[in-house]
């Protein structure tokens, strides 16, 4: 029987409506899942899950543990702190610090292949490289996370300049301006600025 893929339910509520919320969610689930079962398919309930989004100040005050529980066909669902949604990693306090430090994570594996593979190429070709291969990392759904913390704004920044200095092999301490110019590539922050317009 396949799966029901990516089925995803969004309620909001007030902390002190939780329970009814929960409530609501569970049986708004289980109708999903009948009309699922009615039309062959099933949901996959050991990769479903719970999550409560909120500011870290609304969530500290969150007990997860006397919440009613979520179920799905008689089968608890669980409370997480983050998951993973069409390459995004989001916590319940949508922070972005999992899905920026994923990202750069991501960027260093690949900028680590091709410094071992493309030392001796031109400037030009390892720009053509870094275009097509990471700066799509950056990219990515970056229209979603466009209220970054300065922190993890310096943080991509920092990343970025990286990719500068691998293109045209700089020291640490070199200038990057005329480089950034010279590659006319945006830096993250304008990115996803004019991803936003």
């Amino acid at each position: 029987m396949p799966f029901a893929e990516d089925f995803q339910i969004y309620l909001q509520c007030k902390r002190a409506d939780l329970p009814d919320c929960i409530a609501r969610l569970t049986q708004n689930a289980n109708l999903v899942s009948a009309w699922a079962c009615n039309n062959g398919l099933e949901l996959n309930t050991q990769k479903t899950q719970g999550l409560i989004f909120g500011s870290a100040q609304n969530l500290n005050r969150i007990n997860t543990d006397t919440l009613p529980q979520m179920t799905i066909n008689g089968i608890a669902i669980p409370f997480s702190k983050s998951t993973k949604n069409l390459g995004m990693k989001l916590t319940e306090d949508l922070s972005w610090i999992s899905h920026i430090s994923a990202i750069c994570s991501r960027v260093h594996g690949v900028l680590n292949h091709l410094r071992f593979r493309t030392y001796y190429l031109s400037s030009s070709f390892k720009k053509q490289l870094v275009t097509a291969l990471i700066l799509p990392h950056f990219d990515y759904a970056c229209t979603v996370y466009c209220d970054l913390t300065r922190y993890l704004d310096l943080k991509l920044a920092r990343l970025f300049n990286v990719l500068i200095r691998y293109n045209f092999r700089l020291p640490r301490d070199a200038r990057l301006a005329p480089y950034i110019a010279k590659l006319d590539w945006l830096t993250p922050e304008k990115r996803r600025k004019q991803k936003n317009r």
